[in-house]
């Protein structure tokens, strides 16, 4: 492969850089040499200077070794992660011709990266149950991706795709800059969660990190809802500020939200300042003696009804919570049963 250090702003371009062999970059100075054995350039042609690697660098070294020697099943489960952490905050990062492609254009490194995972393909997502005995657990981590910056590449707001792409969990149906927690099995003090049971609809059975379709895609847990109203915080639009309404106590939860649009329609008052939601928390630690954790901002499917389907509008993240207040909101909170769409 041949590029120039400003075509690998494309998607497609990043994806050949992932998965092929040998590739030579033209920079303006000289040019760079990668391929499995070796990353080098003209004015140090036997190797580049250790100090010249970057982490991402480094796990973009990693993963193109084991894949093109064979060798990914190697590659421990934390590596693989990370790869894939880099891979989709890369990928979402990049520009795309024809937004509809989003999984089209992932499936040749999601294939791959199956390989050394061994897990099912879920539009952007990863279940482990297929080759371990465990509960989805880990899924609460995958589920709450965020938009830090609340940006596309070219500085526009994100938005949900217009047409269907993918569920709203997964972070494939967003246009924006993505970025994944960490995968951590077994850690919920209070359990607040369950997953029922996942699925993706695949447009052919056969390829099975291709595209979706609507029908029989979703998520069905049992969980504990909160009622909360969010407050804008500052100028940026996905950046707003949670409060429980059914508990007393002053505590706060910082929430991302995901869509633009979304956000104005959820709007509860004139000026756009407060929206009223539905959160359920997925992960929790306590690393400190304090209660630190995440979760999503459901927004009704169908506005005004009393459906159970839920889609996804936001993640919020909470710390420093007493472990009386995290109880009083948990007994606070009743059990039910949703689908994520």
């Amino acid at each position: 492969m041949i590029s120039t250090i400003n075509a690998v702003q494309k998607l497609t371009r990043f994806a050949e850089r992932m998965l092929t062999p040998r590739i030579l970059h033209f920079a303006k100075e000289q040019i760079f040499w990668q391929c499995p054995g070796l990353t080098a350039c003209e004015s140090s042609p036997s190797s580049l200077p250790v100090g010249v690697y970057g982490a991402d660098t480094k796990l973009e070294l990693k993963w193109r070794r084991a894949l093109h020697q064979d060798r990914l099943t190697d590659l421990d489960t934390a590596d693989l992660n990370a790869i894939w952490q880099h891979i989709v905050r890369s990928y979402t990062s990049c520009n795309l011709t024809f937004s509809g492609d989003k999984l089209i254009a992932l499936s040749g490194i999601a294939t791959a990266m199956q390989r050394g995972l061994e897990e099912k393909f879920l539009a952007g997502l990863w279940d482990a149950t297929t080759v371990q005995d465990r509960p989805l657990a880990d899924l609460g981590d995958q589920l709450c991706w965020t938009a830090k910056t609340g940006k596309k590449i070219n500085g526009s707001p994100c938005v949900r795709y217009k047409d269907y792409r993918a569920p709203s969990w997964s972070w494939a149906s967003l246009d924006g800059i993505v970025t994944l927690r960490d995968r951590i099995i077994e850690r919920n003090p209070i359990p607040t969660f369950e997953i029922k049971a996942v699925s993706v609809t695949l447009q052919d059975e056969v390829w099975v990190t291709g595209p979706v379709k609507a029908e029989g895609s979703r998520l069905e847990l049992r969980v504990q809802t909160l009622p909360m109203e969010f407050k804008a915080t500052s100028r940026e639009w996905h950046r707003w500020e949670a409060r429980c309404t059914s508990v007393d106590g002053e505590f706060t939860f910082d929430a991302l939200m995901d869509d633009f649009d979304e956000v104005k329609s959820m709007s509860g008052d004139t000026d756009g300042s407060t929206i009223l939601a539905e959160v359920v928390i997925l992960a929790c630690d306590v690393p400190d003696g304090s209660y630190a954790g995440h979760g999503l901002v459901l927004k009704q499917y169908e506005q005004g009804t009393d459906t159970c389907m839920y889609t996804r509008a936001g993640c919020v993240a909470f710390s420093g919570l007493a472990k009386g207040q995290w109880q009083d909101v948990v007994e606070r909170s009743a059990w039910r049963d949703i689908v994520l769409l």
